[in-house]
């Protein structure tokens, strides 16, 4: 895990500055801290900030095949590189360090960058050079578990990790996309390559983006294949959780292979439970584990964080957040995900990670992704209980489990069911049904829209982020069962956009920590994606196959828990004693403030302030907006105004500066 940046020049013959390198890598040193590297040559320049994990006295970077023919700059992990490795060297590749990065030169020379693509199985964002051909490769993996943004900026391109590098390097301004922050408040991230900066762009997951001399060409390689396989249904549910059990348990596997400590996190729900109890086969001393625990016993899940220590005799570590905790972080965590967001729940995990780091841990595992291929979330159970209600809408009995799908919300469960049936019902003919399963999700998300002032709406000129998508997925959907259609939509909005970035990536590399993610191994996916949807969600019993898998390996209790979605407080993080405690409400949240920025009425805002102070109850569609409004004014004020200061980098601590000055 590392921070890249870089400069392509579409003339072919500047030779990049170091200095202006070393501007776009100083603010991404967080995700490097251990060490620097440069190249540099007529049209290119590479810059590097490292986190030693693998080979760490020999795999600095940039680095390049024997004869130095092609370059990389690479974040990540290859967790099958040693396998890559040999097969390589019977082929007669020469190897000069012993890093899983090399083994992407040498596939690139071997077979093109599909080659390398096609048989790389890890997490990762890279740029490749080929000196020969002249050609710049950006690559993202498969799910989009790193970062990766460009930009054009006077006849070059731009790389960085993150886009603090693009401001650092740029000579332009940088202003709002307005469209995007639409898009935001109804999916929580933006679509398709989108940033929250016009004329920024970010590689997209299973893409990648090829250069030449001045054209660009964006190419997909891979995305789930929900709908190109034909599941087996001859096969037991007993079978395929057999098969499910050795493909997680042997993703864990590669996933430990590092030169430093590697820990897991854990929540006490089935996902991370998994990962700890697999995990654990495969160390011989006991596995330090990592959670969360709240003050607030609403979102405190630290009882089931026991059941499953004491179980797995693992060696734990707990942080308990309170609502201040949440608050003082706050700004420091928008300026991380470089996005508003629209629930506080990155935080915790933004002050795990430094507790992590803290105990001298580099590298942790999650469970993160069980829930889109498996079948764990309520969105897929309310897609496939509104289908089954709707081929008998007048049976009461149907529309009656509607009061099931939320076991953990005491006050949802006692609504009438006339009040859900309408609550869950999609308006008819405004939605294409093969996006119908996100409509409620993005129905709540949007209550934050209508705080938009009359200016900020014009300026997004009738955009609708829902038939943005619909463009985007185009017919992709058409076809595939109610339950792979879900899934699609959340592999393309929630998992790449907000869970694996403003609450994955962007929230543990703020601590120099790099999460690793069994469950997005690419066989595991490819294979849940074969898995009948019967057997991902029994009734509405969701993960039936995972559940089965681990049922006698952990406690009873773990297996049996219906899925709760990780939380946090929201406005409550900025209350106590009946008023707003924290300087940063009155710093961006006062009228003058809000008015100033010109997205937001700041009566509203008042209004909504009030509401919170006056104990009235706040539910999902407030909290959010709250939290979004809050967010976005954070985010202009740290984002709109230039590059923030960053220190210098350390000189003692460049490890590589390769320059050749002509071709």
């Amino acid at each position: 895990m590392c921070g890249i940046a870089g400069i392509c020049d579409f003339s072919g013959q500047a030779v990049p500055e170091r200095p202006l390198l070393e501007k776009m890598i100083a603010p991404l040193k967080h995700r490097g801290p251990d060490g620097y590297g440069f190249y540099r040559a007529p049209g290119i320049g590479f810059a590097h900030a490292r986190l030693s994990i693998i080979d760490i006295e020999g795999g600095w970077q940039p680095l390049s095949d024997e004869d130095e023919t092609v370059w990389i700059c690479f974040n990540g992990e290859i967790y099958n590189y040693v396998e890559l490795r040999k097969d390589l060297l019977k082929k007669g590749h020469i190897f000069r360090t012993d890093s899983d990065t090399e083994t992407l030169v040498h596939l690139y020379e071997d077979g093109g960058i599909r080659n390398a693509l096609d048989k790389a199985n890890g997490q990762f964002a890279f740029a490749l050079w080929d000196t020969k051909t002249r050609q710049l490769f950006l690559a993202r993996d498969h799910v989009g578990i790193h970062p990766l943004h460009y930009t054009v900026d006077n006849n070059r391109l731009l790389f960085a990790s993150e886009i603090k590098g693009l401001i650092a390097g740029s000579e332009r301004s940088f202003e709002m996309d307005p469209l995007s922050l639409d898009q935001v408040f109804t999916f929580w991230g933006s679509l398709s390559g989108r940033t929250l900066f016009k004329n920024v762009h970010e590689v997209p997951p299973g893409h990648y983006l090829e250069v030449h001399g001045g054209k660009r060409s964006l190419v997909p390689y891979w995305e789930p294949p929900f709908f190109d396989v034909t599941p087996n249904g001859n096969r037991s549910l007993g079978s395929y959780a057999e098969e499910l059990q050795a493909l997680i348990e042997d993703a864990c596997r590669l996933r430990l292979r590092a030169d430093v400590p590697v820990g897991s996190y854990l929540s006490g729900g089935l996902d991370s439970s998994v990962i700890t109890c697999m995990t654990r086969k495969f160390k011989n001393e006991k596995l330090r584990t990592f959670s969360v625990a709240f003050e607030d016993l609403d979102f405190d899940e630290s009882h089931y964080q026991n059941l499953v220590n004491d179980f797995l005799e693992t060696d734990n570590s707990s942080i308990r957040i309170r609502g201040t905790d949440i608050a003082d972080a706050f700004t420091r965590v928008i300026r991380h995900t470089e996005t508003p967001i629209i629930r506080t729940a990155p935080t915790p995990l933004f002050l795990l990670s430094r507790s992590v780091r803290d105990a001298g841990f580099k590298t942790v595992l999650t469970g993160e992704g069980a829930d889109e291929f498996l079948g764990g979330y309520d969105i897929y159970k309310e897609a496939m209980l509104r289908s089954f209600w709707e081929r008998q809408p007048n049976s009461a009995c149907r529309a009656g489990l509607l009061k099931k799908l939320y076991p953990y919300l005491e006050a949802f469960s006692s609504n009438p069911v006339s009040y859900l049936r309408e609550y869950f019902k999609a308006p008819a003919g405004q939605l294409d049904r093969n996006f119908s399963s996100h409509w409620v999700r993005g129905k709540a998300t949007s209550r934050v829209k209508m705080f938009y002032t009359e200016d900020f709406r014009r300026s997004l000129d009738g955009h609708n982020p829902m038939a943005h998508l619909q463009e985007i997925c185009g017919k992709r959907l058409e076809g595939g069962g109610t339950l792979a259609r879900a899934q699609f939509l959340e592999s393309a909005t929630l998992l790449p956009n907000y869970l694996l970035s403003s609450q994955g990536d962007r929230m543990a590399m703020a601590n120099s920590v790099e999460v690793r993610f069994p469950f997005l191994d690419r066989r595991v996916i490819e294979f849940s994606c074969r898995i009948p949807p019967y057997y991902k969600i029994m009734g509405l019993n969701e993960k039936a196959v995972l559940k089965k898998a681990v049922r006698n390996r952990l406690p009873e209790e773990i297996v049996r828990r219906h899925k709760r979605p990780y939380m946090a407080p929201d406005i409550l993080s900025f209350i106590t004693e009946g008023r707003f405690f924290h300087p940063i409400v009155d710093e961006y949240l006062s009228e003058k403030a809000v008015a100033s920025g010109g997205i937001f009425r700041s009566n509203m805002v008042e209004g909504l302030k009030k509401k919170a102070l006056a104990g009235k109850t706040i539910g999902f569609g407030d909290n959010m907006a709250f939290v979004g409004i809050l967010s976005t004014q954070i985010w202009a004020s740290t984002f709109l105004h230039g590059p923030e200061p960053a220190e210098p980098i350390d000189e003692d601590k460049v490890k590589v500066d390769r320059v050749i000055t002509s071709h």
